[in-house]
């Protein structure tokens, strides 16, 4: 009884340690309409266009896309806030909020690696993506992060997330990323997220 009653108090110690009790939200989300909580853009170069979708701290996700022969066009709905931490907290599941470039590139890596067959090298370790492969901003700014009082922002810039994603499944934060863009997009288009 009394290692249990240790365990349990080293535990709870633990929690506390981290800065974060585990009754506290894992995170919180701006809610002034200016704030930009959660933004994903994909610009492509060979074929001049742009697209960025951002969902502000009041709900509303707004898409701006730009083709170079076209006007820029812009489209808005309001989503309900369950649906804005719902987004969030998924993208934080599956390691974006926690991920750098530097992360990011040597889970990429190791997912080339995994895909190789033993004992086979490749030059370079980890493919160029293809020249007309769009590139592509995933950001995420939160108003707390696990129990922290300062924002926590997370910006990530790489070219071929697509085509990246659709190779190396066994890479979360790539699923995601490329997730987040159809979900955005269908959310807007009041299509529903595949």
């Amino acid at each position: 009884m009394r290692r249990a009653s240790l365990a349990g108090l080293i535990i709870l110690a633990g929690l506390k340690a981290g800065g974060y009790a585990a009754t506290e939200p894992a995170f919180t989300l701006a809610t002034d309409p200016a704030a930009k909580v959660l933004r994903v853009q994909f610009a492509a170069t060979t074929a001049p266009y742009y697209v960025e979708w951002t969902v502000y701290g009041d709900g509303r996700l707004e898409k701006v896309e730009s083709y170079t022969s076209d006007p820029t066009r812009r489209s808005e709905v309001k989503l309900p806030p369950e649906q804005v931490r719902a987004l969030v907290s998924r993208a934080i599941d599956q390691g974006l909020a926690d991920t750098s470039h530097a992360a990011l590139a040597e889970r990429i890596a190791d997912g080339w690696a995994q895909l190789r067959p033993e004992g086979l090298k490749f030059t370079p370790t980890v493919p160029p993506p293809p020249d007309d492969a769009p590139t592509s901003e995933v950001e995420i700014r939160l108003a707390s992060y696990r129990g922290g009082k300062s924002p926590h922002v997370v910006l990530l810039r790489r070219k071929g997330v697509q085509e990246l994603a659709r190779e190396l499944p066994m890479v979360a934060e790539l699923q995601e990323w490329a997730r987040l863009a159809e979900t955005l997009d269908a959310l807007v288009t009041k299509e529903r997220p595949k």
